[in-house]
């Protein structure tokens, strides 16, 4: 049911996206690199390797609401903008993503003098079909020659363009805790 509820948000997203043209929609690819459940409550059955495919989807036109002119911040409460995510080995695939009853979605931008971030975090997501909380989602992409940005500006950021590409899905709960990280392999966007 998680999946088919994912897969019409996101099917939701793409359609928002085409009939309102400052909707951005962009998809991304990640291959899993860590899984760390040292109290064991990972549900899923999520192994190192595995592909993360998963979309993101903003609007360009919200305000920055950080004052400092090295960073940006967009905060998103819109329950058609968020992040989608598809996680398996195509036997074994599980779905998660921000929760549109509860958006709670940034974009971060940091222009920084000898570096610069581009940081995507959700903190409002739906569990997994298992039932396992995903307490956050965050998308970091950091270039060390501070080169990647020319300011903060809210924009599809060019992977080429950063030295380190992380996606990161965990649950800090003293109860269940656990981290998944992927290295971003593909950012595109697709309007």
């Amino acid at each position: 049911m998680a999946l088919t509820f994912l897969s019409v948000f996101a099917a939701a997203n793409m359609a928002l996206a085409q009939q309102n043209a400052s909707i951005t929609t962009v998809e991304f690819e990640a291959q899993v690199v860590l899984v760390a459940d040292p109290s064991g409550c990972l549900c899923a059955r999520i192994n190192r390797g595995f592909m993360i495919r998963g979309t993101y989807t903003y609007d360009p036109t919200v305000a920055d609401s950080n004052p400092d002119i090295t960073t940006g911040e967009y905060w998103f409460q819109d329950p058609s903008l968020g992040i989608t995510l598809n996680i398996g080995d195509g036997k074994n695939e599980t779905t998660t993503g921000t929760d549109p009853k509860s958006t709670n979605f940034v974009i971060g931008l940091m222009d920084g003098p000898g570096s610069d971030h581009f940081i995507l975090r959700s903190d409002q997501n739906v569990a997994l079909p298992c039932g396992t909380a995903v307490d956050r989602i965050s998308l970091q992409l950091d270039d060390d020659t501070g080169a990647a940005l020319t300011d903060t500006t809210l924009i599809s950021p060019d992977l080429t363009a950063f030295q380190s590409a992380r996606l990161t899905l965990l649950s800090s709960n003293t109860a269940c805790s656990y981290l998944i990280r992927a290295d971003v392999t593909s950012v595109e966007r697709v309007n």
